[in-house]
Formats: C-alpha cells, structure tokens, sequence
C-alpha cells in the first residue's frame, strides 16, 4: 500500500513548528522538569489520587494557600498552573514541577526552593515524605495508584503490550529533565547530536536507582533500564540524529514513522483520546479528516527518546537526586550548550563511537554507573572528569559574560566525580549493606532528606 507523504503545505507547518523556537541572537534559557515520588509516612505506602491524605489534597492546599490554578479533566484535578510554571502529574502520582525558563541556574534552585518552601507549609505534609530517586525503590506496578488521565489509561492498556516494563516506566519511575533553547536549525542539529552522544554520560552521572522492591537491580540506574526497554519504537536514541542532513525535515520523518499511543477523536465538542496504534504516517494515509498541527503535536509528545525534540530540546537521561545534585545537571547543559566552544569540546569526548557503540555504553551506563561504566574501550569515569571540567572552565566563562553565579551549582557534580568516584546509586547500595543493615525506614530517611548544608548557595532576590 502506497506510503503516505505530507503535501507541501502540511510540510511547511511540521517544519515550521520546530523552526518556531530558533532563539537567533536572543538570550537562551534554561528550564527544569523536577519529579518526585511521594509516600505516605504511615506505613510507607504509596500516596492516593484521592482522598484526605492524597495527591489531590496537595493540589488543592497549594491552590488554596499559594495562588496556584487548578487544571481539570473531565473534572478531575490534574494540574496546577502558576505564570509560566506547571505542576502536573504523571501517571502514578509522581508530581513534575516544570519550571519557566530561566537564564540563571540560581533563578532555577530559588523556583524550585520556592516550591519546596510552600509544600513544608501544607497540613498535609506531615503525613507525606516525598523522596527524591530514580526509582520507587520499595513498590511494584500492582500496589499503585493511578492518576485518571484518559492518556494513561490508554498507555496503560498499549505500553504493556509492548514491554513487561512499562507499566514500570509509567507508575515507579521518576527524573529531572532539562529543556533549552537553540538558535537556528543548524545550532539545534549540532546540540541534539552532542546531547544524544553524551548520554551515557549523563546516566552514570547521575545513576540513582540502584533498588526496586526493596531489592538490588543489578543496575545504578534501573529507571534508565526500564526506560529503554519499554517501547523500541519511541525510546532510546535513533540513529539518524547522528548523520549529516536537514535536521527537522530528518526529525520530522522519524515522528512519521513512531508508533502512536493514541489521537483526538474530532467532530467531538470536547477533546477526546482514543487508542491508536498504528504509525503517524500510516494513520494519515487512511485517515479521512483533514491534517491538522493539534495532532501531530500529541504525537510528537508520545516520543519518549532520550533527548526528544519540540520548539525546544528536551534532555530526559537522567534520575531524580537531591537538590544539589539535581541541580548540576542544568548547570552542566548551560555549561556544555551555551558555549560554542565548550560544545564542540564535549562532542569529540563521545565522535569516534559508532551507532552499536553508542547503544552499548547506554546499558553499560545503567548497569554499572560510573565506576565500571564503559564506552567502547573508554572509561565512563574519565570522560566524565573531562567533561565536568570543560563545564567548570566553560560556565566560569559565561560568568563573567553575564554577570551571574552559576559556577558554584557545579561543584557537587564536581565533588561526585573527583572525589567520590562513584555514582549517587552506589553511596546508597553501600549504605543499604552496610550501615542501614536493609532497614527501609533508614533507606526512605535519607531519599527524604535535605541537600547537605552548605552544598548550594543561597540565590539572590532578584534573578532571571
């Protein structure tokens, strides 16, 4: 059957969208997606959609006491919206802060402290621990609750037919992304390349789920894992991005050709999802309504890629860690994307491996962290000491450049790769075996914990 091509005009609209957020000369931002799994203190178990100690109770008091505005689904409280920045939900309840863009990292940790600052407000917080991992460490698919988004019911009846691990993905996991901002389609091209290249990297760095079940996984980073493996078709990282051709009209053809999760039933008066499973591109060609931008933009959303493409790139590589380590990871993007040189720099760490190579030190990453992560013949370790130090020298740079203080949020980053040695995942597993004697109380105590005193630096007042 004949293959479906978009005509020239529906063209010009896909590509358009991507060339929509070239920045130019503009100033370029950095904006932040912070998850976190929350538990209910008595007994550990995990916290409800709803009722009087819920997700939906610290909705409501966060409306109620801090000016956010709610956002409903079919009456259901989903979402929360405050100017730029979001809270939603993902599919098991893990809450996602999504942060407006910012030129400062220390623009970034004062959102984020903001947040945090008005959940320890709440009546309910005593009854919650929020614990900031990779992963659920202690529970599995079945003891959870699910958030009633009419996406997730879908995904939960199509991801399991195509992975034992993706209702995984979609209730236990939990991650910090990193959106940026590019300046043509060239500059877009040669980050997402870099930032596809480097995410073994990026995993080993930041490896902080060693534990599922109240068990060892055999991997620093289950949560990666499982993300890889839950659907071949939009996961991980394609090929393509690696070779030299127009990068949207490139882009643009892959997205064809992922499987979809579901579309927009029209002639509705309200949205409605309904299951589809076949390719965007097959689903067009024996489709009768007319093309429209609303839809390729769901599709475009469903594509769980490693580093994922909208008018803006999305980094998604990395675990969930406490606030000083999570907030490394947007200080080493601003270090790496935001200077020429520094890009460049950081490309020619990970140019020399090829496709299989690529893939290869990906599961090494997750299965061994830093310490015994390879890629190819290359020590994960050592390229992590080089790239944190291009990221020293490189954000100093920018310092100076704009007057901002962002170099100190690298040093826990620094410390981690210098000094310790080691993935996140690793400290745990030894105090798990060690110290903790496989105490869970002990274990959800420290993923609950603060940043270390004195590991972040107090933003000022007034930043962008």
């Amino acid at each position: 059957m004949k293959s479906w091509v978009p005509d020239e005009k529906t063209y010009r609209q896909m590509r358009a969208y991507f060339a929509s957020g070239a920045k130019g000369k503009s100033a370029l931002h950095v904006g932040v997606e912070w998850e976190c799994i929350f538990l209910m203190r008595d007994g550990l178990k995990p916290l409800p959609y709803s009722g009087a100690i819920s997700i939906t109770t610290i909705l409501q008091q966060l409306h109620q006491l801090f000016g956010w505005q709610p956002v409903y689904e079919a009456s259901q409280l989903v979402a929360l919206q405050r100017g730029a920045s979001r809270i939603t939900l993902e599919p098991a309840g893990q809450v996602e802060l999504s942060s407006e863009p910012h030129q400062t990292i220390a623009a970034l940790h004062r959102e984020i402290s903001a947040l945090q600052q008005e959940l320890s407000q709440l009546d309910i917080y005593q009854e919650i621990m929020p614990i900031s991992g990779g992963m659920n460490p202690l529970h599995t698919p079945d003891q959870l609750h699910w958030v009633p988004k009419e996406r997730y019911n879908i995904m939960r009846t199509i991801l399991p037919k195509r992975s034992k691990l993706g209702l995984y993905m979609m209730g236990l996991t939990s991650a910090t992304q990193v959106s940026l901002d590019y300046k043509d389609e060239q500059d877009c091209q040669r980050k997402f390349r870099t930032a596809c290249g480097l995410v073994p990297l990026f995993v080993a760095l930041y490896a902080n789920s060693p534990l599922y079940s109240q068990k060892k996984t055999g991997y620093q980073s289950y949560r990666s894992h499982v993300w890889t493996q839950t659907d071949p078709g939009r996961c991980g990282v394609p090929a393509f991005v690696f070779a030299a051709e127009p990068f949207f009209d490139a882009y643009i053809d892959y997205a064809l050709d992922v499987p979809m999760l579901f579309r927009r039933k029209h002639a509705t008066a309200e949205e409605v999802l309904v299951p589809e499973e076949r390719t965007y591109r097959q689903w067009q060609r024996d489709s009768v309504a007319t093309w429209e931008l609303d839809d390729w933009l769901l599709h475009l959303s469903t594509i769980f890629t490693e580093v994922r493409l909208k008018n803006f790139i999305e980094i998604r590589s990395v675990d969930t860690n406490r606030l000083d380590i999570a907030l490394s990871f947007p200080a080493l993007c601003k270090a790496i994307f935001y200077n020429d040189d520094a890009l460049d720099e950081a490309w020619k760490l990970v140019a020399n491996l090829n496709y299989e190579q690529r893939l290869d030190a990906m599961r090494s990453a997750a299965a061994g962290g830093l310490a015994a992560g390879k890629a190819h013949r290359y020590s994960l370790l050592e390229l992590s000491k080089e790239l944190v130090e291009i990221a020293r020298h490189s954000l100093a740079e920018i310092d100076r450049q704009q007057g901002s203080a962002d170099s100190p949020y690298l040093e826990p980053l620094a410390d981690q790769v210098f000094s310790k040695g080691v993935s996140p995942a690793e400290e745990l597993l030894r105090l798990w075996e060690g110290r903790w004697r496989y105490d869970v109380k002990l274990l959800i105590e420290f993923l609950s914990s603060p940043s270390p005193r004195g590991s972040l630096p107090k933003p000022p007042d007034n930043i962008s």
